[in-house]
């Protein structure tokens, strides 16, 4: 992958910035931390680092693009009134994959987005 300084600096933004944002979210994070940098930059490099496999592009239910700097095997969470995505450790996928696989299927890859209320947003419902 060829080097450029403004690319390191989105790729440690987003490792960094763990709420798995979308491309504008990182633009907007990038600025407020004095960056001088553009939009159309930011969505060059994500997808050229998505692409090279350096990070993962993942789609929501409403199929907004997000970003995550974790490429390890995982799984996520969205909360339907914040917004915010959260990662599931794997194991939370696996007995829903061995299930599958139980009812005759063979599953060769997954990916598992749940969507729900997170706890802050349940505690705030409960006042």
């Amino acid at each position: 992958m060829k080097y450029s300084r403004q690319r390191e600096k989105i790729l440690n933004k987003l490792i960094e910035y763990r709420v798995h944002p979308s491309a504008e979210q990182l633009y907007w994070k990038l600025v407020e931390d004095g960056e001088k940098i553009g939009l159309a930059t930011v969505y060059r490099n994500l997808n050229y680092l998505a692409e090279a496999g350096v990070i993962k592009r993942f789609q929501t239910f409403e199929k907004h693009e997000r970003f995550d700097g974790t490429i390890t095997p995982h799984h996520h969470f969205r909360c339907k009134k914040c917004g915010k995505i959260f990662d599931l450790p794997p194991e939370i996928a696996d007995q829903v994959v061995k299930n599958i696989d139980d009812k005759g299927f063979k599953t060769v890859n997954y990916e598992v987005m749940a969507e729900g209320l997170c706890a802050d947003c349940q505690k705030e419902g409960e006042k």
